[in-house]
């Protein structure tokens, strides 16, 4: 059986640009194939623009664009539109933006290997949340994060992992406070705001209020960002 899978455009310009849909993930079930669609450049190479549109894709993605390494220091730009499956994305020293689905179900569990200490990182959760905000680093170990208001993203250190017994409608310590039938997401790790490890793992959560009339938060894991970076980098993260 021959399935076409997707498209790639990798002659006509600089830019390689790569697209599955879903009669991708149709003919890849049909195949009985299972696993990754590994989606790289030779030899270690990365590609000088990297577009990659896999929305309607069902399938796990490994994209590496790092060159040689999972923390490759080699100048990639990439985007990535990831699909509902659970997605390992690979970047260097170059640029890279990653547009995140409109919901958690949408978008899977994803990897990110990237290092906002020297990778210009842009994560795009505009889907989800309207005109993303990012709050300052914030320790959950001493304080509260407030994200209630207009700022609707959190960065959240000294808290492993969230979840609904950790959001509030009240400002209270170590606690997410949101208005009722709000939304955010919010980025935590168990690193505290002082660590000096260069090691920092962020879990990044959608979180929403799904009862119109009462409150009833989902909190749901939608991906892991790996940085070799210290937790005060997350700061050098883009938004939109």
């Amino acid at each position: 059986m021959i399935a076409l899978i997707g498209t790639v455009d990798a002659m006509q310009s600089t830019v390689h640009h790569v697209s599955l849909g879903a009669y991708a993930s149709q003919g890849l079930t049909a195949s009985s194939i299972s696993g990754s669609v590994i989606i790289g450049i030779m030899n270690g190479q990365v590609a000088d623009n990297l577009l990659v549109d896999a929305a309607q894709f069902s399938k796990n993605l490994n994209i590496n664009n790092a060159g040689t390494g999972a923390y490759a220091q080699e100048s990639g730009h990439s985007t990535v539109t990831g699909g509902s499956g659970n997605d390992m994305l690979r970047f260097g020293a170059g640029t890279a933006k990653i547009n995140f689905a409109a919901s958690a179900l949408a978008n899977g569990q994803d990897s990110i290997y990237a290092n906002p200490g020297n990778t210009s990182l842009t994560l795009d959760f505009s889907q989800f949340i309207q005109q993303p905000t990012a709050t300052s680093l914030t320790d959950l170990s001493h304080t509260g994060l407030d994200l209630s208001g207009a700022t609707n993203i959190g960065l959240a250190c000294g808290k492993a992992s969230i979840s609904m017994a950790d959001i509030s409608l009240t400002d209270e310590v170590g606690k997410i406070k949101l208005a009722d039938n709000g939304c955010a997401v919010v980025l935590s790790t168990s690193n505290t705001e002082n660590s000096s490890t260069a090691d920092t793992i962020w879990q990044i959560y959608y979180i929403a209020d799904t009862d119109a009339v009462g409150v009833n938060w989902t909190v749901t894991l939608v991906g892991q960002l790996y940085s070799e970076s210290t937790v005060s980098a997350i700061q050098n993260v883009h938004w939109s």
